[in-house]
């Protein structure tokens, strides 16, 4: 969890100071993650690293709201668009997922003709890891997982 705004000057020394089990900081096993330019700030602490598979891939972010209507029912929309863009590169993320109630939604549109919309990265309840969504078809995970998890 980070404090403060990815776009503030101390967030690179940071991204450094994260580190696997085995002692190599996030940075020098995923380089990328200290050249990315693209970065979406929304409430919360959690950092989160979207990255495309292909150069031309398009990436969107959107608020994700929450609301009661008039007759007590859960309601959830997307709200604005945070960030958007065609070009394929990775972009950071700085937002609360929480458990339950995620306040962002992503979407990726591949120049290969695959699409992956979602709004609830939810931890597996067990050991903290993001639980991941899978094809339908070959069951093969649809995103990978980089966090240095602390156990």
């Amino acid at each position: 969890m980070y404090d403060r705004d990815i776009t503030s000057d101390g967030f690179s020394s940071w991204l450094s100071s994260v580190t696997y089990q085995d002692g190599t900081p996030l940075p020098t096993k995923h380089p990328f993650t200290a050249e990315v330019a693209a970065r979406v700030v929304t409430e919360g602490g959690d950092i989160y690293c979207i990255v495309p598979a292909h150069a031309g891939d398009s990436v969107s972010i959107c608020q994700w709201l929450y609301s009661t209507t008039d007759d007590g029912q859960w309601s959830e929309k997307a709200g604005d668009t945070l960030y958007a863009s065609d070009t394929g590169e990775p972009v950071l993320i700085q937002a609360s997922a929480g458990e339950f109630n995620p306040n962002f939604a992503v979407s990726i549109h591949g120049t290969d003709g695959r699409s992956f919309e979602n709004h609830v990265l939810v931890t597996s309840g067990m050991d903290g890891s993001l639980v991941l969504p899978s094809d339908a078809g070959s069951g093969q995970a649809l995103l990978s997982d980089f966090s240095p998890y602390a156990y």
